[in-house]
């Protein structure tokens, strides 16, 4: 039986505590545990000399590794979502920028964290190596930059650069030079030692993607061109036309005689940048709001199209390799200074390393994330204190919990991937959960059953919004598409794109029902008016991706709000207001509008504010959450509010008293792990052991 199995087993163990030769042995014996599904909480493996085994999938609660040596053990890494992965020059290391603003530098052979540059205060969504490997520089959601030298771990340089695309940049052969994209077309190339500045002009959208060569320098625009640059004199070179579609990446062969563009449509164009022709175009439309990378020989290509990896030929055009293995929407590729291996990023999966040649799983980097995106009260009256609530997190499960005791009652695995939306119907008879893989799934009322899933959107499914009727629901995603589903039914009664086919990010109804505002990447928001079909852009902005949007209770005012720090309004009868609100140099996740006129919002930097709308000052700040605050939802009677964030935690507030009444956290894999004493691993992983829940100094 499974219980004198695993009594024989703890014999075992006995045995190999008292011969400390036994090098493979306690690592084997674990891997034995794990094979028969064993729980492991309490297991004392003080002691031991732990070797070769994969710990990275394992709960450990209240495990004893006290005084134990390891060598060749895979621990799991805290890591917020891995945005961005690059390779060292060398091929001997690579980087990955997360959510929470963390870089951190791996070893490839083993899999180790060597450094944790720590600076940024938001989404790291940029990452470039100097030609020489000394130097890194990185971008975040705040148009942050920062030099690193490698060699130290220090930050040499950070400035913000107001105005500027957060993911298009490169860095010099020297990290003497770095090059910038604008929004509005701009291509800035500083010197930062000097600190002076050269800024390229000829784009007429958004720069999205750039490299730089020794003396020329390449950019990619929604304009649908592609731009070469003469670095010493400023002069353009030369300008390439897509096939008729904004230009979403570029990347150059090792030699810089080939040049890969990946179009928003899905186009993927190979040009020779000696002559400028276009040698090669495919459709992959499957690969909409995916990434797409040139081998460094230019004889292959990567593509993804959700959590799909695809190999392709670029002389044929046919499809060398699928590589499967991530369970989540891959966020950035690299392929390896030699060409040998590619690696691949995504929420789930840290990092998977594959054989270009063989396509076979190499290694995997896990890290664990547990990112909370949507929080929402179960539909309580608003005489009642409310009881339960319910979030969403990146594992894909539904977590309930008793905001009362402040517990977790019980988890529902209701995705593949990230819960990004989730909104109870109006008469709080279903539940609308939205996912990473962009399904849509219905669930009872207590949430014990799904009752539907439909497949909306190909993408992330970002965007649920219920109308106010009920009748409908609205969805959006990274597809670009907005769809309108008959709630008897099932069944899209009407669908459309946004206006410049780029992914929706927010979607809200008005109270009256009449209109449903959108919000995309291109940094607008539309308004569709159902009464009578009319679509029209309400608000263009220049640097800000709008991340939420509110409508007063008479549904005649819109706000909305992103990463430009500040609350813009528009009137049904007025239009956009001239002055914005400003709530500070911050990225802006959510916001709550009181019934008496106040306003909460929430802050990449993990700052909960109250305002009155007539004074620029908060009235109050809540502190606490150690990451960006993805939710707040005010409970019935506008006495508590909730927030979650990326840090893993959901926080109750007393809005009253302005107090954090408790927090809540789900139990982490390594809760309690014991590691007094514990040897043969680096600094870095104690201190991701510890946040992940291990106690004891070692």
């Amino acid at each position: 039986s499974p219980r004198l199995l695993a009594k024989q087993l703890q014999k075992v163990l006995t045995r190999l505590r008292d011969n400390p030769q036994a090098r493979y042995g306690a690592g084997n014996l674990i891997d034995i545990y794990a094979m028969l599904g064993i729980d492991l909480t309490g297991y004392d493996f003080s002691e031991l000399a732990i070797w070769q085994t994969d710990l990275s999938s394992l709960r450990l609660h209240a495990v004893n590794l006290s005084d134990s040596h390891c060598q060749d053990v895979v621990f799991l890494n805290a890591l917020g979502a891995v945005i961005q992965i690059n390779y060292h020059p060398q091929g001997e290391q690579i980087a990955t920028g997360d959510s929470q603003g963390l870089i951190k530098i791996w070893r490839v052979h083993d899999g180790q964290i060597e450094q944790t540059l720590r600076g940024h205060q938001a989404f790291v969504t940029g990452l470039a190596f100097s030609a020489d490997g000394q130097w890194l520089a990185s971008v975040d959601m705040e148009r942050t930059v920062k030099i690193w030298q490698l060699a130290t771990g220090r930050c040499e340089h950070s400035q913000q650069l107001p105005g500027l695309y957060p993911r298009a940049i490169a860095l010099g052969a020297d990290g003497q030079q770095f090059a910038v994209g604008g929004v509005d077309g701009t291509v800035e190339l500083w010197s930062w030692v000097q600190g002076t500045v050269e800024r390229l002009v000829g784009h007429q959208g958004t720069v999205r993607s750039l490299c730089l060569q020794a003396t020329s320098l390449w950019s990619a625009s929604y304009d649908g061109t592609i731009r070469q640059w003469d670095i010493t004199s400023n002069a353009p070179m030369q300008t390439l036309m897509a096939q008729g579609q904004s230009v979403l990446m570029i990347s150059l062969s090792a030699d810089g005689q080939t040049l890969l563009s990946q179009g928003s449509e899905g186009a993927i164009q190979i040009w020779d940048t000696t002559t400028g022709e276009c040698r090669q175009v495919w459709s992959h439309p499957e690969s909409k709001g995916g990434t797409a990378l040139l081998h460094p020989q230019g004889d292959c290509f990567a593509i993804t199209a959700g959590a799909c990896l695809q190999l392709w030929d670029t002389a044929t055009g046919q499809p060398r390799q699928t590589l499967l293995g991530h369970h989540e929407i891959i966020s950035s590729l690299a392929f390896s200074p030699d060409g040998q291996t590619v690696v691949s990023a995504s929420q789930k999966e840290c990092a998977i390393f594959w054989s270009v040649e063989t396509g076979d799983r190499l290694r995997t980097l896990s890290g664990f994330v547990n990112e909370i995106w949507s929080l929402a009260w179960f539909p309580m009256r608003t005489d009642v204190k409310p009881v339960q609530m319910l979030s969403g997190h990146t594992d894909g499960y539904l977590r309930i919990w008793d905001a009362e005791a402040r517990s977790l009652i019980r988890e529902v695995p209701a995705h593949e991937g990230n819960i990004f939306a989730i909104a109870w119907s109006p008469d709080g008879q279903l539940l609308a959960t939205g996912g990473g893989a962009g399904q849509l799934k219905l669930w009872d009322a207590p949430v014990q059953h799904c009752l539907q899933t439909q497949a909306a959107h190909a993408g992330i499914l970002w965007g649920l919004a219920w109308r106010p009727d009920g009748k409908q629901l609205a969805t959006g995603g990274a597809d670009r598409l907005i769809k309108l589903w008959d709630t008897h039914t099932w069944t899209v009664v009407q669908e459309r794109p946004t206006e410049k086919k780029l992914p929706i990010t927010r979607l809200a109804w008005s109270p009256d029902g009449q209109q449903l505002a959108i919000a995309s990447i291109d940094f607008s928001v539309h308004i569709w008016d159902l009464s009578t079909g009319d679509y029209r852009c309400i608000f263009q902005g220049q640097k800000s991706w709008v991340l939420d949007l509110a409508w007063t209770a008479d549904s005649q005012t819109l706000m909305l709000t992103g990463d430009v720090g500040n609350v813009q309004f528009w009137r049904r009868n007025g239009g956009l207001q001239a002055e914005p609100f400003s709530i500070g140099q911050q990225v802006c996740w959510s916001m709550q509008l009181l019934a008496n006129g106040q306003l909460l919002t929430s802050s990449e930097r993990g700052l909960i504010q109250l305002w009155d709308l007539a004074n620029p000052e908060p009235l109050a700040t809540l502190t606490g959450h150690r990451g960006p605050v993805a939710a707040l939802v005010l409970s019935a009677n506008q006495q508590l509010v909730a927030s979650s964030s990326h840090d893993g935690t959901i926080r109750l507030w007393d809005l009253a008293a302005q107090t954090c009444l408790g927090v809540m956290q789900s139990p982490r894999p390594y809760e309690g792990l014991k590691i007094e004493g514990l040897t043969g691993v680096t600094a870095e992983q104690i201190q991701a052991l510890k946040l992940l829940g291990a106690v004891g100094e070692s």
